[in-house]
């Protein structure tokens, strides 16, 4: 991926050596940072010092599988220093991580924010956030076409769908820990991460 930036918020990248998701028929947009999901009903939630950068909790990718349909698990630290540093994600955040898998001859991906909660999120912060992930996911993959709750991995999954074919995922994990996806392609990767995780209630 190359570098993205929608509007104002963060910045994220594929690590160079990699063939870009824009080679096959999706946006690279798609790939959503965890600050291009912040809602305005996360204010009240404690921020971060102003300057102080929010932890990278490389722990939480050990939810993630290591290798995703014979996809090895990346990650970038250029990126992650980026979002670090945002002051949005720091009213709702106590820490994040993010990984990426992606297919170099298809282009299919999955792009994964974990996103610790400094508090819980009300019902409508929540779904605000999924709308604010899913309309950043979607603007440049030909607008938000629809929405959808299904069972996956023994979680209730909140999914959306862009007309250009990227799909997202959003389910609260046990322990406070929202997880995020978009992803691209016919190896359904997107739902290939959900069906990776611990059941619920193992951790």
């Amino acid at each position: 991926m190359t570098l993205l930036a929608l509007d104002l918020v963060a910045c994220g990248s594929i690590p160079s050596s990699q063939p870009t998701p824009a080679q096959s028929s999706s946006q690279p947009s798609a790939l959503v940072t965890p600050t291009q999901a912040v809602s305005s009903h996360a204010a009240d939630a404690t921020a971060s010092p102003i300057g102080s950068a929010i932890p990278v909790d490389t722990g939480l990718l050990d939810r993630l599988p290591r290798s995703l349909d014979g996809l090895e698990r990346q990650t970038d630290p250029s990126v992650d220093t980026t979002i670090a540093r945002d002051a949005n994600l720091a009213m709702l955040a106590r820490s994040f991580a993010t990984a990426l898998y992606i297919d170099p001859k298809s282009g299919d991906f999955a792009y994964v924010s974990l996103v610790r909660l400094a508090q819980t999120l009300s019902e409508e912060a929540y779904r605000d956030y999924r709308d604010s992930f899913d309309e950043a996911a979607c603007a440049q993959a030909g607008g938000r076409s629809g929405t959808a709750i299904a069972t996956l991995g023994g979680r209730q999954v909140d999914i959306g769908t862009c007309a250009g074919g990227v799909t997202t995922y959003h389910t609260l994990l046990d322990d406070g820990v929202i997880l995020a996806v978009s992803a691209l392609g016919q190896r359904k990767l997107g739902e290939k991460v959900l069906a990776s995780l611990a059941p619920p209630g193992s951790s």
